[in-house]
């Protein structure tokens, strides 16, 4: 068994190490992303409306630990079940998911006390009622949870928490420099039609209906009739013509990715030349000897995630997932979890936790601290009917938008 941090880590899961000598070479890449990204115009500001069931109230107090904790969660997220076990008496299972669709209909249950998802999956649960609101002065460590992370729409409705953070990552865009010289600045590298088409079917982009969004942030300067003010509250007209744009984007794509390594392989072997990856896929494609010379920068309107536990609003061992929510906040557990799934921590200790570790320039890399960088992300969250404004209900729901991306991706 390996050990990081002082905690053990399966062997199985591999950790993105950062050598001395392409640290330097990181470092200058993301600085100069953050250059680009200051100068970019565009500022989407996503904020789907989400209606609370009434009478949802958080608890007041934390009582008893039960005996056991059943949670949902994606694989290297659930770190150091065994030390939680030995502290609180709670005996852990844990079924892994993969998708946010699993987490809603599991959740949704009653077998499980609570489970790790994104915004689209938080918003869904907010709405039926599947997640009970979080009372976060119970959760000790939240306190030290960075300020960009607290009271955004994908984790909270009218000031009152309903999910804790664990982290948050971006997606890039990136490109080959030995086939594509100078800077790529914005979205329009891979939405613009003209640009699409210079490359010749060597674009790969998230298999994702989010990227919806993405393609509305970028048309929000490009056709300012359409008066897109959020990317994810899209009326008929406006979500018709972002459809255009991806269906015109479709016959370049040459991959639509779900796992990050397919697309570190696609640039690897020049099948992509251009297009958005993760963070740490970037820096395992900048930082491997002998790969292609890449490129990346934060565009404003690129999509992104942001983890975060959630209690189930009928959580049989409600007292033992609320000791599980500040486990999960505690430093060494959250560096942890930021270094296996290779995203920011959310607790600004942690860092000082990764530096005594070695791993300094991990909160460096993924910028763990700069809560103005990932004000550019579009999180993953679920457009809701609801526009939030004189539109009223006029605005089309997620089951709207995954139908439509399955279209686009089939070329309809």
């Amino acid at each position: 068994m390996t050990h990081v941090l002082g905690i053990p880590i399966d062997p199985a899961l591999r950790l993105w190490p950062y050598p001395e000598r392409v640290l330097r070479v990181l470092l200058a890449a993301l600085v100069l992303s953050l250059l680009v990204a200051a100068c970019a115009t565009e500022d989407p500001t996503p904020g789907p409306q989400v209606a609370v069931p009434a009478g949802v109230k958080p608890v007041r107090a934390v009582g008893a630990a039960e005996d056991r904790l059943a949670l949902l969660a994606p694989a290297g997220y659930a770190a150091d079940t065994a030390g939680f076990t030995r502290t609180t008496g709670c005996a852990v299972t844990i079924k892994h998911v993969s998708t946010s669709d699993q987490v809603v209909r599991l959740l949704s249950t009653g077998r499980y006390d609570g489970a790790l998802g994104t915004g689209d999956a938080t918003v869904r649960l907010i709405s039926s009622g599947g997640i009970a609101p979080v009372n976060t002065r119970l959760v000790p460590n939240y306190r030290d949870v960075f300020d960009g992370l607290k009271q955004q729409p994908f984790n909270s409705v009218g000031g009152q928490m309903f999910a804790v953070p664990v982290g948050r990552a971006a997606d890039l865009l990136t490109w080959r420099r030995d086939k594509i010289p100078g800077t790529l600045g914005n979205l329009g590298a891979i939405f613009d039609p003209a640009q699409a088409a210079s490359y010749g079917g060597q674009i790969t982009v998230p298999d994702d209906p989010t990227e919806i969004a993405a393609a509305a942030a970028w048309l929000i300067r490009q056709r300012e009739d359409l008066k897109i003010t959020d990317p994810y509250e899209l009326d008929h007209r406006q979500f018709n013509a972002v459809i255009d744009v991806l269906r015109h984007q479709q016959p370049y794509v040459g991959e639509y990715w779900r796992d990050p390594a397919d697309v570190r392989e696609a640039f690897q072997q020049g099948e992509a030349i251009v297009g958005m990856a993760r963070q740490g896929t970037v820096g395992e494609l900048q930082a491997g000897a002998g790969t292609a010379p890449i490129d990346a920068t934060l565009p404003p309107g690129a999509t992104g995630r942001s983890p975060a536990w959630m209690v189930a609003a009928k959580a049989r061992h409600p007292n033992c997932m609320y000791r599980w929510l500040d486990h999960a906040l505690d430093p060494h557990v959250d560096a942890q979890v930021a270094l296996v799934t290779q995203i920011a921590p959310s607790v600004s200790t942690s860092c000082d936790v990764l530096a005594a570790a070695g791993h300094a320039q991990h909160c460096t890399l993924f910028h763990a601290d700069d809560d103005g960088y990932y004000e550019q992300v579009l999180y993953r969250t679920s457009p809701s009917r609801d526009c939030g404004d004189a539109r009223g209900r006029a605005c089309m729901g997620w089951d709207a938008w995954i139908k439509a991306w399955a279209a686009v991706r089939r070329g309809r």
